[in-house]
């Protein structure tokens, strides 16, 4: 008689459901955490924003935008993509993402 290998007294195939979920629990788990880092750090950023306005500082558009942001945005055509990438390294909508690199580009275009 075929003996069925068993994990803890159940029979394997009843754990692997179990030691699926386990395993969505675990990792799903990390995602969610660094999903809520990125909520926090943003709310921070908002935060030092509006003290640093109230305060009278404003930063030079270098300052606000990434290197890579800033690469994308020296050449004319890859401006779109900078816009894109902005939008996504700091959540904000289109228009102020677009307001922001095209704040860049102009401080460039003075240079």
């Amino acid at each position: 008689m075929t003996r069925i290998p068993d994990c803890f007294g159940m029979p394997v195939f009843f754990m692997t459901p179990i030691l699926i979920a386990w395993l969505v629990l675990v990792f799903g788990g990390g995602a969610a955490a660094a999903g809520q880092q990125l909520v926090s750090l943003r709310r921070i950023e908002r935060k030092l924003d509006a003290w640093l306005n109230q305060q009278g500082v404003s930063l030079p558009p270098q300052a606000r935008i990434s290197e890579g942001v800033q690469r994308l945005a020296r050449d004319p055509v890859h401006k779109k993509e900078a816009i894109m990438l902005h939008q996504a390294e700091t959540g904000l909508g289109f228009a102020e993402a677009r307001s922001e690199v095209e704040d860049f580009i102009k401080t460039i275009v003075r240079s």
